[in-house]
């Protein structure tokens, strides 16, 4: 469907709005689907930031869509 398409082209742009920091966590964990043991072993983070981490992504990604869809 033509939605899903242009959901994903937004989702796309939401992503470079992000801190580089968290687009690169937040990716880590949603397209290379890596453990969180593996990213804050990358990262250098305790669990607890690699959740704060995500979770403020996920915020802000939340806040960007509703705003373009």
């Amino acid at each position: 469907a033509p939605s899903r398409g242009l959901g994903d082209v937004y989702k796309r742009q939401c992503l470079t709005c992000l801190p580089a920091k968290q687009a690169k966590i937040f990716m880590m964990r949603e397209f290379l689907e890596l453990s969180s043991e593996e990213i804050c072993q990358e990262n250098q983070l305790s669990i607890s930031n690699l959740h704060t981490t995500l979770y403020r992504a996920r915020l802000q990604l939340q806040n960007c869509l509703s705003h373009k869809l």
